[in-house]
């Protein structure tokens, strides 16, 4: 009798701690899923107009710019141009221009007789004359992690604060080496800026900055005065930051965080932003292509999303979009289709 009373309180409170952990458990697991619980409106994306294949190298980004293609190029360090003519079964000519010393690409314009090129490794905004394969200026932006040209003389840029040890934003002006700081769209993490970490696109006509999160659902739109004039949410991604492990006083991030918006570009009604999410409702299979999900760029709504099947079995690596053209880099294949 005496057993049998002190087994049961230790079975009792061997159930409790079980159905804890079971709690605690099931708890996290429910705050790894995707938070918002949405559908797709999704089409298959349309007939290309045209395709090129690439040869050696590592394709990486891609730009379109004063009726040139621009590929660069990871293992070579170096961004090619060829013209390009939009027209059904138009042919895309060699590359005629090269431009090197590049490390990791940020953006890239080319106007008049210029191209710029931000090159976040290096922290530097290159100018080349057009043709020219080394730079011709080159301006220094240490401590900066993303940067995009705004204006003639006026770059955005992405930092990490030091005191808020999160990403802030600014707007940079080269001919007075100025920083202007900016107001930020998300809240303030400090977790080294992982969670509010994120590629940079310019809109193609120019006017505006978008920023869009790797890790969480959400996004901004900027006018190239700064000033915040969207902050939107993307259809996937998490409802708060990444796991992030200090130690040592450094932050890593946990592998097994997703980065749920890897890619994408904007025109002038419409943000791309190439999923890796996957809806129940999907009538596609996300081994077989990828999920590009539009927003308006004037208010942030989710529209549609256009599905892309892999090409030779390959996903998307780099969008980019201009007023009536979609471009699609996918392995070493570019394939071009209407808007």
């Amino acid at each position: 009798m005496l057993l049998k009373k002190k087994i049961l309180p230790l079975l009792f409170l061997s159930i409790v701690a079980i159905s804890m952990i079971m709690a605690f458990y099931s708890y996290n697991k429910r705050s790894e899923a995707i938070i918002f619980k949405f559908k797709r409106n999704t089409m298959i994306i349309g007939n290309k107009i045209a395709e090129i294949e690439l040869t050696g190298g590592a394709p990486s980004r891609i730009y379109f710019a004063d009726s040139l293609l621009f590929v660069y190029d990871g293992n070579k360090g170096v961004v090619s141009a060829r013209p390009v003519q939009f027209s059904v079964g138009s042919i895309m000519t060699a590359p005629n221009q090269q431009y090197g010393s590049i490390q990791m690409i940020d953006d890239l314009t080319a106007e008049s007789n210029q191209v710029n090129i931000t090159d976040i490794k290096q922290k530097q905004i290159a100018t080349y004359q057009k043709g020219k394969y080394y730079p011709i200026e080159k301006y220094s932006v240490k401590g900066v992690d993303r940067i995009v040209k705004a204006g003639k003389k006026d770059y955005f840029i992405q930092k990490l604060d030091d005191k808020t040890l999160d990403n802030s934003f600014a707007l940079l002006n080269l001919a007075s080496g100025q920083q202007v700081p900016l107001q930020s769209p998300y809240h303030q993490y400090n977790d080294g800026g992982f969670a509010t970490d994120g590629f940079m696109r310019r809109a193609f006509n120019g006017n505006k900055i978008f920023h869009v999160l790797y890790h969480m659902g959400k996004f901004a739109a900027f006018d190239t005065s700064g000033k915040l004039l969207v902050a939107g949410k993307t259809i996937d991604g998490y409802d708060r930051p990444p796991h992030v492990i200090k130690s040592g006083g450094k932050f890593t991030i946990n592998r097994k965080s997703k980065a749920f918006n890897r890619a994408g570009s904007a025109n002038s009604d419409h943000l791309f932003v190439v999923s890796n999410a996957v809806s129940e409702s999907d009538n596609y299979k996300r081994s077989e292509g990828d999920f590009i999900d539009l927003y308006s760029t004037h208010n942030g709504n989710y529209i549609r999303t256009i599905f892309a099947p892999k090409e030779d079995g390959k996903y998307i690596t780099d969008v980019f979009v201009t007023d009536n053209h979609l471009f699609l880099l996918q392995g070493k294949k570019i394939s071009i289709y209407h808007l």
